[in-house]
């Protein structure tokens, strides 16, 4: 049903038309720099992830051989000790011994004193 009063022609539909597009190319043309934008701001982000692992990499690396280093030092200090210990009993046996030969030493005297007394 044709508008009777209507004085638009197809070159001015045309024109509207076209005139939009460029509208709608203008707006695709800001959303295209806006996502530019957040590309570069995606790899700003990356970046400074992959700066952060590196980081994490090398504490992790140098707290694997801290670890490394201080079991080393435990267990040289478990092996002294051992050691200690074992010349520790080794050194009351000794002394046990030599106790109980100085006990027999005695006991023997104890009785020579009372023979030369009586």
């Amino acid at each position: 049903m044709p508008i009777e009063n209507s004085k638009m022609t197809i070159d001015d539909l045309a024109i509207m038309i076209a005139r939009e597009f460029g509208h709608v190319s203008e707006q695709f043309g800001e959303v295209n720099k806006n996502f530019a934008k957040i590309d570069q701001q995606f790899k700003g982000v990356d970046q400074r992830f992959n700066r952060l692992e590196k980081r994490f990499d090398d504490f992790e690396t140098k707290t694997d051989l801290n670890f490394e280093r201080l079991w080393r030092e435990i267990n040289k200090i478990n092996s002294r000790l051992d050691a200690i210990e074992k010349r520790t009993f080794e050194d009351n046996d000794l002394a046990l011994s030599e106790l109980e030969k100085i006990k027999n030493r005695v006991a023997i005297l104890e009785r020579q004193i009372k023979t030369i007394k009586c």
